[in-house]
């Protein structure tokens, strides 16, 4: 079985998540509007609105001293790294988990993982979660959020090397094997009816939302 493993279950771990995590979904509501509103996900304009959604999804102690918007705080700190990033993410901006060749965009993820992962956050300590949600504003279509919960359902259902305590071990390949394993989910599953489960919600969001529900982010019941 996987994380997904039939209809019914995934119906119910998105109403599960849906029911107990409204003040997450209004958040990315408002990132995602910010985003086509502006265009380009890769602006200057719209990084405010990726720190306003880590701050939301709370990451906010993680991300260093002193206001996070400041050019000499984080977000400075990940304009830094998004301008380094840039010729190589631009081309991922009409991409999406289940028909992208992930092979040949590899090198690119992995290297844009690292880069956000250990530039950005406070100093001496890894972004690793923050680098996942980085990604998942910027291209939400494409990258998933991966929290403990999601590792630990990737860690029972697909074997991906993750620890079982509250620091799994997260690197950019585990997380690129994450990516892997929830394509390969989706496709199974079959797109049209994956994409049904919750329309129009961002791809990779429905499976993150479903992989947190599975690894024990909120527990699963029947809803109402």
């Amino acid at each position: 079985m996987g994380i997904l493993d039939n209809l019914d279950n995934a119906t119910q771990s998105l109403q599960t998540y849906n029911s107990r995590c409204v003040h997450y979904n209004l958040i990315a509501q408002g990132v995602y509007q910010a985003r086509e509103r502006i265009g380009n996900p890769l602006s200057p304009e719209f990084r405010p609105y990726i720190v306003a959604g880590l701050i939301g999804f709370d990451m906010r102690r993680t991300m260093g001293d002193g206001n996070p918007y400041s050019p000499d705080g984080f977000q400075g700190r990940l304009s830094k790294c998004l301008d380094t990033l840039q010729d190589s993410l631009v081309g991922l901006a009409n991409t999406n988990l289940a028909t992208a060749n992930l092979g040949s965009i590899r090198s690119r993820v992995e290297t844009a993982y690292y880069c956000i992962a250990n530039h950005c956050g406070v100093t001496g300590k890894e972004f690793n979660v923050g680098a996942t949600k980085v990604l998942h504003w910027l291209f939400p279509d494409l990258f998933i959020i991966l929290d403990r919960n999601a590792a630990a359902a990737f860690r029972k259902h697909h074997g991906v090397g993750f620890s079982q305590t509250t620091q799994p071990g997260y690197t950019p390949d585990k997380y690129f094997q994450c990516l892997e394993e929830a394509r390969e989910e989706i496709n199974q599953f079959g797109l049209d009816r994956f994409r049904a489960l919750e329309a129009g919600t961002p791809l990779a969001r429905i499976f993150d939302k479903i992989a947190f529900v599975v690894g024990g982010g909120a527990p699963r019941r029947s809803i109402g």
